[in-house]
């Protein structure tokens, strides 16, 4: 399973746009960690690795991207009292100084203008439906570049040189330690910057999956073997990310698409995206394994 953020519900509206897809409401993660936890075996990514990935029952296994910080403030009480394993793969930019993610600005900035100034024109932003296309546009444009290019870009975008601070989503120093002590939890990579690895040369690559394992492994003393990528699709990867990842002494890599179809498996393992509009119905559907039957009948059928 793959989460983002878990919110308190009266807060789920305010995180309105686009980036609405990262949150999950409290209540809806309890149902949900409350029903896997009887009716499935509940596995850490290690146990997976351990059994090379044939587990005697049907099993779950749950994960966190970005390091929210509501993944150990709300997500991990519910965690902790149904004893769900859950592993959070952090972004090690984030922990060298101030956290800022280009995606939570630029809804920001979007949502408070009426047009913006872009590529030599005006481009209007005068409803929801205009702001939500002009995010999405822009937002491919922006993964395709790098960090200092995604800053530049923000410069020139909102006419100011200073950009968010994010510390506040984000999991502190402190939290860390306490979550590398916890029996239930797992820290994992999610590259030093979160770029989108197909737009890159395979040295920045090494650069971003290294970096990251490097500096949580000094800061928290431990040993990481677990990675996520950014954005997650098969169209954010190269797949010979692999060789790198073994390089690293990982044992592991997680996608964000449910179905995936590669020879190397522990490197390109799928996931079940969690989202805010998911009821419980609709997250006992999806681990029946109905959503990705047909996803792999459709696939067949495009081949």
């Amino acid at each position: 399973l793959y989460y983002h953020r878990v919110v308190k519900d009266n807060e789920i509206n305010q995180n309105s746009g686009p980036n609405v897809h990262l949150s999950v409401k409290e209540s809806e993660f309890e149902k949900q960690m409350y029903y896997i936890s009887k009716n499935f075996n509940l596995v850490s990514l290690d146990d997976l690795y351990n059994s090379n990935f044939k587990c005697d029952k049907f099993s779950v296994a749950v994960t966190f991207d970005d390091g929210y910080r509501d993944n150990f403030e709300i997500a991990y009480p519910i965690l902790k009292k149904y004893k769900v394993p859950a592993t959070i793969y952090l972004v090690s930019k984030n922990l060298t100084g101030n956290s800022w993610s280009w995606w939570i600005e630029l809804w920001n900035y979007i949502n408070q203008v009426e047009k913006i100034n872009f590529d030599n024109r005006v481009i209007k932003c005068d409803s929801y439906q205009k702001k939500y296309e002009n995010f999405i546009n822009l937002k491919n444009i922006i993964k395709q570049l790098n960090f200092e290019k995604q800053l530049d870009f923000f410069n020139k975008l909102t006419s100011k040189p200073q950009r968010e601070n994010h510390d506040h989503y984000y999991l502190t120093l402190n939290q860390i330690n306490l979550i590398k002590n916890e029996k239930l939890l797992t820290l994992g990579c999610h590259t030093h910057e979160h770029l989108c690895f197909s737009y890159f040369e395979r040295k920045e690559i090494e650069r971003q999956i290294s970096e990251c394992k490097q500096i949580l492994e000094k800061k928290f003393n431990l040993t990481v073997k677990h990675f996520a990528y950014p954005y997650g699709s098969e169209d954010d990867i190269n797949f010979f990310e692999h060789e790198v990842l073994k390089k690293e002494n990982f044992s592991t890599a997680v996608l964000a698409s449910e179905v995936v179809e590669h020879p190397i498996k522990n490197f390109y393992l799928p996931r079940i995206c969690v989202g805010p509009f998911i009821n419980i119905d609709d997250f006992q559907r999806k681990l029946s394994g109905f959503d990705i039957m047909i996803k792999k009948i459709v696939n067949k059928f495009k081949k």
